[in-house]
């Protein structure tokens, strides 16, 4: 929207409806958006982790300093853009699943630390774990900076409330 290019790798969920989320074994794909068509979809077979890791780095810092890469499907031309630039943040809202002590007060605690880094919660689900005084959160929030939600999850990780690390994904909206 404000003319920058944010390009980023990391694992996320997708929506079903979307064709990303039926990309399959060892096959890769990019979602571009453009203005005048909207939605486009690169799909193809990968080359392994490793090298397929190594070409999309190259490729994203060869666009974001201009280059024209003719060794590759796709030719980027763009203007070349500071480190600051790529680094760029951008809001996602994030599945959380924590396992935390299962007494009166904890969820009320949590949501509080959530909200004290302006994090609002879109979905909350807690379930007890048979035969233990824990219980699984699953927690859904609205769109929000991810190092917002690090610097919010340090303090509750440190809190006490938690019994084992916290796992956390970005939810690609689409």
């Amino acid at each position: 929207e404000d003319g920058r290019l944010f390009c980023a790798t990391f694992p996320c969920l997708v929506p079903d409806t979307s064709p990303l989320a039926h990309v399959e074994r060892n096959y890769n794909a990019i979602m571009v958006r453009g203005h005048a068509v909207e939605d486009l979809m690169y799909y193809g077979p990968g080359a392994g982790e490793m090298p397929t890791a190594s070409w999309v780095v190259s490729d994203i810092l060869a666009a974001a300093n201009g280059a024209v890469r003719r060794h590759s499907r796709l030719v980027f031309r763009s203007p070349p853009m500071s480190k600051d630039e790529l680094r760029g943040e951008r809001p996602f809202s994030h599945y959380i699943r924590m396992q935390a002590v299962d007494e009166a007060g904890v969820l009320a605690r949590l949501a509080t630390r959530f909200a004290e880094h302006g994090i609002s919660l879109k979905f909350v689900h807690q379930e007890p774990l048979e035969g233990s005084r824990v219980a699984q959160l699953i927690v859904v929030t609205h769109p929000h900076l991810s190092s917002v939600l690090d610097k919010a999850l340090e303090g509750i990780q440190g809190s006490g409330l938690l019994t084992c690390k916290t796992l956390v994904l970005r939810i690609l909206e689409l």
